[in-house]
Order: structure tokens, then C-alpha cells, then sequence
């Protein structure tokens, strides 16, 4: 992402927000570059392509699985969009009630693109599953009516305000400006129980500055710096994705208080307290924490090499993201090599911008570490700075001088910069 525009929006904020979709797309994309390719094949061949390699069948197999994905997802998100009201491109309405007449038979209510808006969800309406809010600017939602997910979604809205007075236990918001929840009457935030029947209430939020959460007489106010609150947390993603640092705002002790999220080895949101890795000041309490801290790292780690090896490189992404989240909280002495993966699995999804700055952090965290300097070196030169890419690959290759791939990226490097010059 580019950070912010100038009208106060998240810049660049659709590619994060559509990144899984996108990596589908992509993926569909090879599949049918190689159906074309296959089928060009065919015709001055007998017997139709057949596999030259065990690799190449393996790919084949993963193509075909994903375009079968794909084909699910698309009718998943058809029958989902013959459920949808949508509500968009409305403007300067001063008072609009939402009720089962104008619903009819849909069941999730999208606000898409409104501007200076006021809308009503009576509590007459039922059997109601989802809300989302998307693009919307100035608008208030006064909701009253329940929902069977207890979900609300709102992504990409700014200074919009949503009044909450029924039960919803999940507030999803991702890249909003200035966004303001209150939680109300029969909608009043839940604290963490141990009562199973009693579930907390809970807002996650990624990329929100200046959100407002209220509930109770209880205020939370998220800080307008979200990089320095990114920063915080260790700077995992980049300068580039900051916006991905993802926050859980709920009641502890009495406070509306943020927690930042972590994903346990199922790949559930979780936070540091509720997976005990806070110690209660005693050694074996510390001890425990460390312990349990290195064996989701690890754990994490050779999970991300074994999506690695099977060509899965956003998941293996995913978990080395993972290894890092949990492996600064024991100052784990293995993140240059985290990083360093992680470059490598950007490098493979042609996120080069991204790769660089995991070589960069890799190299901050180990010097002498020559794949460091080379998973830079090869960043820059996939994105075309190849005057800036021969030094870096000329460290790496005085760190390891007999490494015949250093010196091959080194060689093509010099002759991009040599072809530049002659133009």
C-alpha cells in the first residue's frame, strides 16, 4: 500500500483488501496461459501434452485443483450476491428506513458508495444474516435489528458512524477513516466470561486511525499515528504494509483496551493473553512463556517450509508471518533466516517491493548473512534497479566468493546495467 491519500483515505488499500482473490485470479491466470499453451501444443503433436517431469505433473495437478477452486469460489460468491440487497451511490439523504418491504427476500445488506447519508435497520426486520458497510463516506447507520451471524463488516468508509443496539458480537473494520462505533442498550458490549453462554464481544480492526469505540460509558480511542502503533509491534510487514497489523479492541478489566492479534498454530485470532504468553512475573511463569513462544515459532517455521517446498508460497508467506509475530516476543535468535524466507516466498509471487524489505530486515538482523544481501540483491534487480542491485550482489558474493548463483546474478546484473548505458 502507498499509505494515506490526500483526502485522508488509505492509499492503495483494494490490492490488501482483495489480496486473497487476487492471488486466486493470478493463479487462474497461469492455468490458462498453460491450457493455451498446452493447446498449441496439440496440434503438432499425437497424443495430446503429457508431463515431461514429476515436477511439472505436480504443478499440473495444483493448477487444476486451484482452477476447481476458483470455480467454487465464483459460485459461492453468485449465490451470495443473489442474497444481497445493495444499497449504493445514494447521496444527501437525511432519513431512510430499511425495513422488510424494501429487503423483501435478501438476507444481507450491503451500503456500497453512499455519501451524507442516514439509514435505519428497524428491529422488525429477522432472519437477517450479514451487514456490510463498503466505500461509504459520511453516513450513519442507526441498527437495530439482529443478525445470524452477529457480524457487521466495514471496509474503505470514512467518518461514518454506526449506532448499534442490537447483539452483534463481531465488528470486522479494515482501512476506515475516522469511523465511529457505539455500542448501545440491548447492543451494549459483552466483557470476557467464563459463562460459555456469555461471549465477548469483539472489534478487529487493520488500517483504522482515529477509530471510536464506545459501549457502557466505556470510550476507546485508537491513535492517529497507526505507523507508530504498527511500529510497536515490531515492524514485521514492511513500511509498505502497515495497514495489515491487525488490532482487537474488547473489554479487559473493566477498560475497553486493544491487544494485537496473533494467529495460534490452528490459525485462529488469538492475543499473547489469551495464549498464556504473558507470565505473571514469577521464572517458572517466565519460562513457561518462552517455551511456549519458541514452540509456536518453530512450529510455524516448518509449516512454512513444507507449503514452500509444495509450491504454496502465500500460505508459507502466511506462516513465516506467523514465526515472526511470536518469534520477537522471545527475541528468537532465528529471524534473519524468518525474514529471509519470507523475501524469497514474495519473490515467487512476484511482490518484489515486498521482498526487498523482508531482505532488508534480514540483513538488519543478521550483517554477515549472505542470503540476506542476495535476496536484496535479487529484489532490486526484479525491479529493475540494476545499478543499485550489482553492489548489493557484489556483498553477498564477498561473503560467499565460490557460490556460483551469486556470481551468475552478479554477471546478468552488470550486463543490464552495460545494455542500459548503450541505449
Amino acid at each position: 500500500t502507498d499509505g494515506y491519500s490526500k483526502t485522508g483515505h488509505v492509499g492503495s488499500t483494494k490490492a490488501y483488501y482483495d489480496k486473497w482473490n487476487s492471488l486466486v485470479d493470478q493463479e487462474l491466470e497461469k492455468v490458462q496461459q498453460q491450457e493455451c499453451e498446452e493447446e498449441q501444443q496439440s496440434k503438432t503433436q499425437t497424443g495430446g501434452h503429457l508431463p515431461s517431469s514429476k515436477a511439472e505433473e505436480d504443478d499440473l495437478a495444483r493448477n487444476e485443483e486451484l482452477a476447481e477452486a476458483k470455480k467454487l469460489w465464483d459460485e459461492r460468491k453468485r449465490k451470495e450476491a443473489g442474497l444481497t440487497l445493495t444499497v449504493e451511490n445514494e447521496e444527501n439523504i437525511t432519513s431512510r428506513e430499511i425495513n422488510a418491504d424494501t429487503v423483501g427476500q435478501h438476507r444481507v445488506v450491503k451500503f456500497k458508495n453512499c455519501k451524507n447519508c442516514v439509514y435505519t435497520l428497524p428491529s422488525s426486520l429477522s432472519s437477517m444474516i450479514k451487514l456490510f458497510i463498503e466505500d461509504c463516506t459520511d453516513v450513519t447507520l442507526n441498527i437495530s435489528c439482529p443478525f445470524i451471524t452477529s457480524n457487521i463488516e466495514a471496509v474503505h468508509c470514512e467518518k461514518c458512524v454506526l449506532n448499534i443496539s442490537s447483539k452483534i458480537l463481531t465488528v470486522q473494520a479494515d482501512l476506515c477513516q475516522s469511523l465511529e462505533l457505539c455500542f448501545t442498550g440491548a447492543g451494549e458490549m459483552s466483557p470476557a466470561s467464563s459463562n460459555l453462554s456469555s461471549m465477548p464481544s469483539k472489534v478487529y480492526w487493520a488500517g483504522c486511525p482515529d477509530l471510536v469505540v464506545k459501549s457502557s460509558g466505556l470510550v476507546y480511542k485508537a491513535p492517529s499515528e497507526y505507523q507508530a502503533l504498527a511500529d510497536e509491534t515490531g515492524g514485521l510487514f514492511g513500511s509498505s504494509c502497515y495497514e495489515e497489523v491487525q488490532f482487537v479492541v474488547h473489554i479487559i478489566d473493566g477498560a475497553l483496551q486493544h491487544e494485537r492479534i496473533l494467529r495460534t498454530v490452528d490459525n485462529l485470532p488469538s492475543t499473547a493473553r489469551e495464549m498464556g504468553l504473558q507470565c505473571d512475573g514469577t521464572e517458572e511463569s517466565e519460562k513457561a512463556r518462552l517455551a511456549a513462544l519458541e514452540q509456536t515459532t518453530l512450529t510455524a517455521k516448518s509449516k512454512g517450509g513444507e507449503h514452500f517446498k509444495a509450491g504454496e508460497y502465500a500460505q508459507a508467506a502466511v506462516e513465516y508471518t506467523r514465526a515472526l509475530e511470536h518469534g520477537r516476543l522471545h527475541d528468537y535468535d532465528g529471524m534473519h533466516l524468518l525474514f529471509s524466507n519470507r523475501a524469497f516466498c514474495f519473490s515467487k509471487l512476484g511482490q518484489h517491493e515486498k521482498a526487498l524489505a523482508d531482505a532488508e530486515e534480514a540483513i538488519k538482523a543478521e550483517p554477515s548473512f549472505t542470503k540476506g544481501w542476495f535476496r536484496k540483491g535479487i529484489a532490486l534487480h526484479a525491479l529493475g534497479r540494476f545499478q543499485e542491485a550489482c553492489p548489493i550482489l557484489g556483498k553477498a558474493l564477498e561473503l560467499e566468493p565460490k557460490n556460483r548463483q551469486i556470481k551468475d546474478a552478479l554477471r546478468f546484473a552488470e550486463m543490464r546495467v552495460a545494455q542500459q548505458g548503450r541505449v
